[in-house]
């Protein structure tokens, strides 16, 4: 049975797979080719972490809600 959490992590997982792969074409194009220079490569690579670090926290706060309700109900039933 799946709880509403694992259905909006499920969701947050493919949001996260579809934007990077809507970000890798732009991704590649600034920092591959000969007018790819330093700056626009490091501030590509600053837009990739910025949003996987952002994924990231979305993805631990689901399961740090998740883990507390599980913990609380079984303590509850116990």
């Amino acid at each position: 049975m799946e709880s509403q959490i694992d259905k909006d992590m499920r969701s947050l997982r493919e949001e996260y797979i579809k934007e990077l792969f809507h970000f890798k074409n732009k991704f590649a194009k600034e920092t591959e080719g000969n007018k790819a220079n330093a700056e626009t490569k490091n501030m590509a690579y600053l837009k990739l972490v910025e949003m996987v670090k952002d994924y990231i926290s979305k993805m631990v706060r689901l399961e740090k809600n998740k883990y507390m309700r599980e913990r609380i109900f079984y303590q509850n039933e116990g």
